[in-house]
């Protein structure tokens, strides 16, 4: 590793320290409420994507509850078209005993 070239860092010290003063003065407080004032947009779009994430989970278990609902109403059905279906043909049949007689 090569040693640390002091002379040209003491050579143009004053320069580098010249150039940040003048580049922190250039900054001045307009950035720096520019600054701040993109964290405050920052801060609020993380709580707007905290909140879309809350209300897309609410979503998602209303879908979840509903998907279960509708399972169970077509199973509902299922079995009172099965029921209809028995009774219908109990009824023919016993219209037929019942002729036969």
């Amino acid at each position: 590793m090569p040693g640390i070239p002091w002379a040209t860092i003491l050579t143009h010290g004053p320069a580098l320290v010249t150039a940040a003063r003048q580049l922190l003065a250039a900054a001045g407080p307009s950035n720096r409420n520019q600054a701040s004032s993109v964290e405050a947009r920052l801060q609020r779009l993380e709580t707007t994507a905290m909140e879309s994430a809350r209300l897309l989970e609410d979503i998602a278990q209303q879908i979840q509850a509903l998907t279960i609902a509708q399972e169970q109403t077509a199973r509902r059905v299922r079995i009172a078209i099965a029921v209809g279906v028995t009774a219908v043909i109990t009824s023919i049949a016993a219209l037929i005993v019942a002729l036969a007689w």
